[in-house]
Formats: structure tokens, C-alpha cells, sequence
């Protein structure tokens, strides 16, 4: 073996082990989060690759980004009592869709991180959003709302589509979320701009 390639396994060794501590840490500020919302977990999915194939999947011919399924996530929760599908008014989905780096973009081809720009360019986020139901609605949280409609481009949107529906949505950077204190201040701050465009919500 080659130095050069001792030393590369060595920082790949490196790179798995603060991987496994990135993810740790996503997952308990996902949690966190979530735990200032009357809610209960409905999904979580990749947003920005496919899911990890299943073990008769020949592996050779997917993106190598579907063996990364945290690096893109979403995580789904809704109201308390809620369904899946048929909404009553009241209703609502929290989103939390974490992006770790802001230059990643398929654009249908898979990216390749060389052609990426610096990583001190570029930035983590965590997109918060939250879908409220003004109406009843038929369609199911995930395969007819979350996946088929976009985030509104500022802070709030009605949809026309299902009628009845809107988002209120909101990006932190994750550097804001450091520890618990930071997170429930983060949360109360989105909670106050729910508030502001959807007056009626009770958040008990």
C-alpha cells in the first residue's frame, strides 16, 4: 500500500467517525424540535436522492448519495390525533428537511462534491415548514401534499389547490440550533410567525 493511500484511508476513517457524530446530533436536534409541537412522527424521507435500496437491489448501478440517506433528509410529523389522509379543519404537518450542504443540487445527474464550490461557501440548513388545513382535505400528507407541492418562496402561501390549504416556512441555519436553549428559541420563533398568518392555530 502506498502512503498516499494510507494517509487517504486514514482521513477517510476520520470522515466516518464525524459523520456518525453529525448524524447523532441531527437526529437529537430533529427530535427537539419537534417536541415543542403537539405532535406524534408520520415519515421521514430522503429529499434529494433515493432511498438506500433493499439488499436484492444490485447496488452497482444507484448513486452513490443513496448510501448517504441522513445527508438530505425530511422528517414528517403531524397534529396530535391526526390522519394520513381526510383532514378535518385544524389539522396540520411539521417538515423539518435538513439541506447539509447547500451546494448539492442533482439537477438529474448526480453530483459530483469535486465540482463542488469551497464548503466554507456553501451552508447547512434546517427548512422548517408548516402545513395547516383551513378546510377539510382529502389528500394524503406525503404522496399528495408534501411531495407534489413546493415551499412558498417567502414565508407564507395559500394554495390553490387543495383550497383550504397553506405553509408558513422558515430556514435556520444550523449553527443556530447548537444546543437545547437555541433550538426552543428557535421553535418559539416559529411558532410566532405561524401564529401571525394562522391566527386560529391552538397549539394545545
Amino acid at each position: 500500500m502506498s502512503n498516499n493511500l494510507k494517509n487517504v484511508l486514514i482521513e477517510v476513517r476520520k470522515a466516518y467517525r464525524l459523520i456518525y457524530l453529525y448524524q447523532k446530533n441531527i437526529i437529537s436536534t430533529i427530535d427537539r424540535f419537534s417536541q415543542e409541537f403537539p405532535c406524534q412522527f408520520y415519515w421521514w424521507t430522503p429529499t434529494k436522492n433515493s432511498p438506500t435500496p433493499q439488499r436484492s437491489t444490485n447496488p452497482t448501478g444507484r448513486w452513490v448519495w443513496d448510501f448517504l440517506p441522513l445527508y438530505s433528509p425530511a422528517f414528517l410529523y403531524i397534529s396530535e390525533g391526526g390522519q394520513a389522509s381526510d383532514h378535518s379543519p385544524g389539522e396540520w404537518l411539521l417538515s423539518l428537511e435538513l439541506i447539509t450542504d447547500s451546494e448539492y443540487d442533482p439537477d438529474g445527474a448526480e453530483p459530483n462534491p469535486l465540482n463542488f464550490e469551497k464548503a466554507e461557501n456553501s451552508e447547512t440548513l434546517l427548512i422548517a415548514s408548516f402545513w395547516y388545513c383551513k378546510k377539510a382535505i382529502k389528500e394524503n400528507w406525503y404522496y399528495g401534499i408534501w411531495r407534489e407541492l413546493d415551499y412558498p418562496e417567502e414565508t407564507y402561501d395559500e394554495y390553490e389547490s387543495p383550497e383550504g390549504l397553506v405553509c408558513v416556512k422558515k430556514e435556520f441555519a444550523l449553527e443556530e440550533l447548537e444546543d437545547e436553549n437555541l433550538i426552543i428559541k428557535a421553535t418559539q420563533n416559529f411558532k410566532q410567525i405561524i401564529t401571525t398568518h394562522i391566527p386560529e392555530i391552538d397549539w394545545e
